[in-house]
């Protein structure tokens, strides 16, 4: 253990000796909130990108055509785009199989626009709370020579647009979920129930569902609002406890929860790949070999808690994302700085 000069000067760094106010600036509430805050966006995101590679992915074993991908780059909003022409660009590297409907259900058919709305809020999100960090939020503050009251030290503005995130990633949970039962259920592509290999006398994937649901119900009800929520203490004093550190919190359960079902969602699509004979190329092999790599494909039942913790490390783990981003959607992953 070194003391806090000795450090400094062993690193040749000079003490920074801040204003009388800047330290308080430095240490607030909002700017330790505003760093939790970053992190978690910047995890969201990585997440959100393994994510579109798990549902091309299962998109991939369901047959799902990609045109609304090639509509959603040509026509979208601006996270549609960039999730579009992703998805579009992507499945051009697979022999994509010929689609099964002309209109295929909304988990495949709406696979960019939910995305898109993620990646956008995701987007939105960041950019006011790298605004918000130019801001001073001290309470008081000191204009041309007087001091004055001040509020700045309310993040609603921040605070809200996390929270638009959070619904977001409630419905990219549920089509996760959606694209699960898909799967589970079999028949498109002549997929049997529950992906039971043929000749096999066994459960199949199908108990995964029980755990898919209970994921995506706990992404669901993280995403209700709290910042409206009103509390008063002691001496009526009106409290702010339900602001950022509280949903900052909530969100990194989201993340967590996130990336277990693209665990899952992964493993039921390599084992739809594998009845199917289907050949993963790109982004999709990257995850298949994961998933492969610690999960056999699926003969006689056996238990998979085990897989499920490993797969869930390895869907978290920044060597896949940089595997993933090496196709990239620069406008997002420059800005959230992923894989780097």
């Amino acid at each position: 253990m070194l003391d806090a000069d000795e450090a400094l000067r062993r690193a040749g760094l000079e003490p920074f000796v801040m204003l009388p106010r800047d330290a308080l600036a430095a240490l607030s509430v909002n700017a330790t909130a505003f760093a939790a805050a970053a992190d978690v966006l910047r995890e969201a995101a990585s997440a959100v990108r393994v994510l579109m590679t798990t549902g091309l992915m299962s998109s991939l074993a369901l047959g799902a055509s990609a045109d609304p991908w090639r509509v959603a780059a040509t026509l979208g909003t601006r996270g549609e785009a960039l999730v579009g022409s992703w998805l579009y660009g992507q499945s051009d590297c697979v022999d994509w199989p010929l689609p099964t409907a002309i209109h295929d259900p909304l988990s495949l058919r709406m696979t960019a626009q939910v995305f898109g709305a993620a990646v956008d809020t995701l987007l939105v999100a960041a950019e006011r709370l790298v605004d918000a960090t130019y801001l001073s939020d001290d309470n008081p503050v000191v204009l041309g020579g007087q001091v004055h009251a001040s509020g700045a030290s309310l993040p609603l503005t921040t605070t809200l647009y996390i929270e638009t995130a959070q619904i977001a990633f409630s419905h990219v949970a549920r089509n996760v979920l959606n694209r699960c039962i898909l799967l589970s259920n079999g028949v498109r592509r002549n997929l049997p129930v529950n992906l039971v290999a043929p000749g096999e006398v066994a459960s199949g994937l199908g108990p995964l569902m029980k755990l898919v649901v209970e994921l995506y119900m706990r992404v669901q009800s993280l995403a209700v609002p709290l910042s409206a929520q009103s509390i008063v203490v002691a001496g009526g004093l009106e409290e702010e406890a339900t602001f950022l550190p509280l949903i900052v919190e909530r969100m990194e359960t989201q993340v967590r929860d996130l990336r277990q079902m693209a665990a899952i969602e992964a493993m039921l699509s390599a084992q739809a790949v594998d009845l199917l004979g289907d050949t993963p190329q790109g982004v999709t092999q990257i995850a298949y070999d994961r998933v492969r790599a610690v999960s056999p494909t699926y003969l006689k039942d056996r238990p998979l808690s085990k897989e499920i913790e490993v797969l869930h490390h390895e869907f978290a783990c920044g060597r896949l994302l940089e595997a993933i981003v090496a196709a990239p959607m620069p406008e997002f992953d420059d800005f959230f700085a992923l894989g780097q």
